[in-house]
C-alpha cells in the first residue's frame, strides 16, 4: 500500500459550510498529486463514470491538468 503525501480534492460543489470551512462532497474525487503517481500534465486520460449531471471533476482534470478526459452515464440522457 503507497501512501500519498500530497492527496488533492478535485471537483465538487459546496453543499454546506461550518465554521467557515466549505465541505466539498457531493462529485469530488481524490487523487494523488506527486511526481511519480500524480497526472501528467498534458499526458493523462481520464475515463469518468456516473457523472449525472456535475462535471466538475472532468472539467478540473482537464483544465488544471490538461488531461484527455471521456465522461459517461449509463443511466443519463446526454452523455458525451
Amino acid at each position: 500500500r503507497y501512501e500519498c503525501s500530497n492527496l488533492k480534492q478535485i471537483g465538487g460543489q459546496s453543499n454546506y459550510s461550518v465554521n467557515n470551512f466549505m465541505s466539498k462532497l457531493e462529485g469530488s474525487w481524490y487523487i494523488c498529486d506527486e511526481e511519480k503517481l500524480g497526472p501528467r500534465k498534458l499526458s493523462c486520460n481520464v475515463l469518468s463514470f456516473g457523472i449525472m449531471d456535475d462535471w466538475s471533476f472532468d472539467k478540473s482534470m482537464n483544465i488544471d491538468y490538461g488531461c484527455n478526459v471521456h465522461s459517461f452515464d449509463p443511466f443519463h440522457e446526454g452523455n458525451i
